[in-house]
């Protein structure tokens, strides 16, 4: 007591934080939602962004069930578009680029195709519902995602 404060004197007013970090899940009433994503994530050779369903149905439940604190989900700037591999990347390029040639495969196409390639390694964003699913359009890329 050198300084005039006792230990009862002080108050210390806690605050859980905004995003619900706190309380934590002890009664594992999210858990279904965090074995999906689990489950999105390891079939998917763990690439988050393929699984943001399942991220938002998380989210979701921790609000229905007062874990954290109610927000709109797209203040949390998780993209609604769809998150395509370099792998289905490059087959759209191919089928692009086979597309503007009018299905004339030559000998060089493979040369062409490689020169005309973007430099994507893990892909791009597109609109949900893009692809060649019969809508006959080239997919529409909005913005592109690049490892640094």
């Amino acid at each position: 007591m050198a300084n005039g404060v006792t230990a009862n004197s002080m108050r210390v007013n806690v605050k859980a934080p905004d995003l619900g970090a706190f309380p934590l899940d002890h009664y594992s009433e999210c858990k279904s939602q965090v074995e999906a994503y689990y489950r999105c994530l390891k079939s998917n050779d763990y690439v988050t962004p393929l699984c943001r369903d399942q991220m938002r149905e998380y989210l979701q439940c921790r609000m229905d069930r007062g874990l954290m604190k109610p927000a709109d989900l797209d203040g949390f700037g998780i993209p609604k578009t769809e998150f395509v591999p370099t792998r289905q990347h490059r087959i759209d390029l191919k089928q692009q680029w086979l597309r503007q040639k009018m299905n004339q495969v030559t000998v060089v196409w493979e040369e062409n195709y490689r020169r005309d390639d973007l430099q994507v390694p893990d892909g791009y964003e597109r609109e949900k519902g893009g692809g060649d699913g019969g809508g006959g359009g080239d997919p529409k890329p909005v913005g592109e995602k690049v490892n640094t």
